[in-house]
C-alpha cells in the first residue's frame, strides 16, 4: 500500500539515503516539507475558491508567472523522470550484473 501511496522509487530512494547518510538529512527533509508546504496547501485553496484550476489563476496574474510555472514543472519533470532511471537502472543491474572485464 506505502508503494500504491508514495511510490516506488520513493521508498528505495528514502531508505537508501537513510542507509547511506543517517540522521545527516533529517533537517533537509524537514525544511524540504516546511518549505513545500504552503505551495500544496494554497494550491488547493485557491482551486477550491475560485473555481479554476492554478494555470488559469497564473495566466490571470500574468504570462511571466505562467511560463515561470511552466518552466519549474518541466524542470521538475527532467529531475524526476532522472530519478527513476536511475533507479530503474540500479535495478537492472542488481538483477543482471555487468560481466567481469
Amino acid at each position: 500500500m506505502a508503494t500504491a501511496a508514495i511510490g516506488g522509487s520513493h521508498l528505495v530512494a528514502s531508505t537508501q539515503a537513510g542507509a547511506l547518510f543517517g540522521w545527516q538529512l533529517a533537517g533537509l527533509i524537514l525544511l524540504i516539507n516546511v518549505l513545500k508546504y504552503p505551495f500544496f496547501r494554497f494550491g488547493v485553496d485557491y482551486t477550491l475558491t475560485h473555481n479554476e484550476s492554478l494555470l488559469h489563476g497564473y495566466f490571470r496574474k500574468g504570462r511571466i508567472y505562467l511560463w515561470g510555472f511552466l518552466i519549474l514543472n518541466i524542470l521538475a519533470a527532467i529531475v524526476n523522470t532522472a530519478g527513476v532511471l536511475l533507479l530503474t537502472a540500479s535495478l537492472l543491474y542488481f538483477i543482471f550484473p555487468a560481466a567481469p572485464d
